[in-house]
């Protein structure tokens, strides 16, 4: 507590600085803010301009994280879709789930889709590996379980995602 009356590492507010960025916080010293107000401006205007840029270039994760970072989740979100989307088209099972489970907090979608990638040709050992490893973040040991039991009785489950 003695240290935010001092000004350091508080939370900067940049509506106390009548910004357009209104509520974005950025964790810097009460005295920088209060002597460089312009240098915070341009670095809030280089990141918005490049979240803009990242997404005509479709980079739309590179994107999400910015806005991620700026505490534009509804932003975040829309932007992890489209990589999704396009990681999807890709047929890029594996980035598809590590975006889901680890950016978009869907650790069932990102198992859905790695069960999916399963049945494609080069990426079944990897995608069953991610399965595994989500359940066992998660502590559903029992269903990883129940897995590989299942595929103890019926090898041909190793080939097919059930």
């Amino acid at each position: 507590i003695e240290l935010e009356k001092q000004g350091f590492r508080e939370l900067a507010c940049f509506f106390d600085l009548r910004m357009s960025y209104a509520g974005i916080p950025y964790t810097v010293t009460r005295e920088f803010r209060d002597k460089n107000p312009r240098v915070l401006t341009d670095f809030m205007t280089a990141i918005t301009e490049a979240i803009q840029l990242y997404e005509e270039l479709g980079e739309f994760e590179a994107a999400g994280d910015l806005a991620h970072k700026l505490e534009q989740s509804d932003d975040a979100q829309r932007l992890y879709r489209l990589a999704l989307e396009k990681l999807r088209e890709l047929r890029d099972f594996l980035s598809a789930a590590r975006l889901l489970e680890s950016k978009l907090q869907e650790p069932d979608a990102a198992i859905a889709v790695l069960l999916e990638g399963w049945q494609e040709s080069g990426q079944q050992v990897p995608c069953i590996q991610g399965v595994f490893e989500i359940w066992s973040r998660l502590g559903r040991h029992a269903e990883a379980r129940a897995r590989l039991e299942e595929c103890c009785r019926q090898p041909a489950l190793l080939l097919t995602a059930r």
